[in-house]
């Protein structure tokens, strides 16, 4: 028997922070304009649920013993909390008694642990806010925020930026152009060469992978795949092959970047890509999935592809027997 925390632990143990932009008046309506939106909790426009709302620093004679529709605040004002989205729909609140606030104060919207990041969006181009797990005195950012170069870097493709910037700065520092056409010449490789060698190369990789973190599969995948496909220098693309197989996101070996593999062989297309993929990338799904990647692999070992054919006669000798 299997049991999770439902919506009576869960929404009460998340809270929305916003802050007020500005107010204005709209005849005889007093309005509260937040930067946060429908997009962040979609419920009360959605199906008018109350969610309480209240300065996180109030006076001290506007401290409630508990959320309560029924406290009246001192010198309190009835008004509508609403978001920056030009919609109609884009409230949190419709006649709510709050205290007084004014431009920079932050509101705590209570009750948005459940159903608030997972119905929220990025409507209107808005990214996402971080999620932040607070324990007592400390807290830990467990989703990053989101940027605008997340949503317009490759459609709804979750990139860190930052990381392939990150990477990219220091392997052109660490450049050596003496070197790099005798590297290039060897692997009789179209792409260049930053002439950067194999220890010096993945000392770069450590440093940026441990500097930038990422959070989630979709943001693992989606940034080797960028890394990879907007490489200028082999070097970049070697980055990407040790992002794959970085220790710290071992949980994300499963057989979902089985197609991200793929695309690597198919697109890398030699030997110096192929064989460390085929070897540490596949060979540990293999391990781990056996009877799925050895009909997958059975296939690849008759493709039209001559290496993805490559990847799968390096695996074991195991897969080997049964063809």
């Amino acid at each position: 028997m299997r049991f999770e925390p439902g919506r009576y632990i869960a929404g009460n143990s998340g809270i929305l922070l916003t802050r007020v932009l500005y107010r204005k008046m709209g005849g005889e309506k007093k309005f509260v304009i937040v930067d946060a939106g429908m997009n962040d909790l979609i419920r009360p426009t959605l199906y008018e649920s109350y969610h309480h709302i209240w300065p996180v620093k109030p006076d001290p004679a506007n401290v409630p013993p508990q959320r309560s529709r029924a406290f009246e605040p001192k010198n309190g004002e009835i008004v509508d909390v609403v978001g920056p989205i030009c919609e109609s729909g884009d409230y949190l609140a419709k006649a709510r008694p709050l205290p007084p606030t004014q431009r920079g104060d932050l509101l705590a919207v209570f009750t948005a642990g459940a159903y608030g990041f997972a119905m929220s969006s990025n409507y209107n181009n808005r990214p996402r806010a971080p999620e932040v797990l607070v324990d007592g005195n400390s807290y830990k950012i467990i989703r990053r925020r989101e940027t605008l170069e997340d949503l317009v870097a490759a459609g709804t493709a979750v990139i860190n930026s930052k990381l392939i910037a990150a990477l990219q700065r220091r392997l052109n520092k660490e450049a050596n152009p003496a070197k790099a056409p005798a590297m290039q010449a060897y692997m009789k490789s179209q792409m260049p060469y930053l002439g950067i060698s194999t220890v010096p190369l993945r000392k770069i990789c450590k440093e940026a992978f441990q500097q930038f973190a990422l959070d989630s599969f979709e943001e693992f995948r989606d940034t080797i795949l960028a890394l990879w496909r907007n490489a200028k220098f082999r070097e970049e693309r070697y980055a990407a092959i040790e992002l794959s197989g970085h220790k710290s996101y071992s949980k994300f070996q499963t057989l979902r970047m089985l197609p991200v593999y793929q695309e690597m062989i198919t697109t890398g297309a030699w030997w110096d890509y192929v064989d460390p993929i085929a070897a540490h990338r596949l060979g540990p799904l293999l391990r781990r999935y056996p009877k799925q990647m050895e009909a997958k692999m059975r296939a690849w070992s008759k493709s039209k592809d001559l290496w993805q054919r490559r990847s799968a006669h390096h695996l074991p000798a195991r897969l080997q027997r049964k063809h």
